[in-house]
């Protein structure tokens, strides 16, 4: 299965803006675009691709994948087009499974050509080291926005405090995917010049009726930080922004523990009443077990006159 020339657009732009680690004497460029996290987590369906640039002509190329285990490999075919000044631009991509990314494992991508003196080789695999989950802050529309002319509004996601920068940010209308949405979203920024996390925005356009009419929107971000993988945001005009599907985010993490803490306070209070209740009742029927034990040894008028007041 072929990308599609959208997809190969992307694709380019994003090997346009990668540091150019694997080049030949004859500009020939070979990046390797790793899965997305909503591919890996989300679909399940992630796949490698490997992209060529600045190809003299679209002849003599083989494209050769190979992995660490030595197990069997599918790439899809090869898939060739003719960029703007002449040169030919091919991907070719490769299903793999989640599991073995999350594992570490490498995989390598050689390409070869009549203009290359040499094949050129790149490898990859899953990106070690420490990992941070992102925060999630859904704007609503400005009140300015909303009493203005135009026919639509913006919703505002903003996502920070999150590494490494591969992540994922999808919307999402009254709960379901709905392709119809437009939206941009950033590339991943350096937080600052001393902090190593990234953010971004991602900017949701919708009508001005349907925000109107109370349509939920959401904003729902993938990284590989997140326990579960995924958490998500989201607003409508009749409520605040609420939390729906907020598993492992560290804000989550506060109110779960605010919770628990909440719980806690009454099942202790609850339990030093019922304790109270006990030792008063058992102080009672010790103390008429002992008048009752004093009166049998009394004289019987005597007696009968204690049982009396007693009862």
């Amino acid at each position: 299965m072929g990308l599609g020339r959208g997809t190969q657009g992307y694709l380019l732009i994003w090997a346009l803006l990668s540091p150019k680690e694997t080049t030949s004497p004859s500009n020939i460029q070979v990046v390797l675009v790793p899965p997305s996290p909503a591919a890996l987590y989300v679909a399940q369906s992630p796949m490698l691709t490997c992209l060529v640039v600045n190809l003299p002509s679209n002849s003599s190329l083989r494209v050769v994948w190979s992995r660490e285990k030595p197990e069997s490999i599918s790439p899809d075919r090869l898939d060739i087009g003719e960029q703007f000044n002449g040169t030919f631009t091919a991907s070719s991509s490769m299903p793999i499974f989640t599991r073995d990314w999350d594992a570490g494992e490498t995989f390598t991508c050689k390409v070869e050509h009549s203009e290359l003196p040499s094949p050129l080789i790149k490898s990859m695999s899953k990106k070690p080291g420490r990992r941070s989950g992102p925060g999630i802050y859904l704007l609503r529309p400005h009140n300015d926005e909303l009493s203005s002319s135009d026919d639509s509004v913006s919703l505002t996601c903003l996502v920070r405090g999150f590494f490494p920068e591969d992540i994922s940010v999808q919307w999402m209308k009254n709960h379901k995917p709905d392709e119809s949405m437009e939206y941009i979203t950033t590339q991943p920024i350096k937080d600052g010049a001393g902090d190593s996390n990234f953010f971004l925005y991602s900017k949701l356009k919708v009508s001005k009726a349907s925000w109107n009419s109370g349509d939920t929107y959401t904003c729902m971000v993938i990284h590989e930080a997140l326990q579960m993988k995924f958490t998500q945001r989201s607003v409508s005009k009749v409520s605040e922004v609420i939390v729906s599907g907020e598993f492992c985010s560290e804000d989550g993490d506060k109110e779960i523990d605010g919770l628990w803490s909440t719980i806690s306070v009454f099942i202790t209070l609850f339990l030093l009443s019922v304790c109270y209740s006990a030792t008063m009742t058992l102080l009672k029927v010790k103390w008429l077990f002992s008048a009752m034990v004093q009166l049998r040894q009394a004289s019987g008028p005597e007696y009968k006159n204690v049982v009396q007041r007693v009862v």
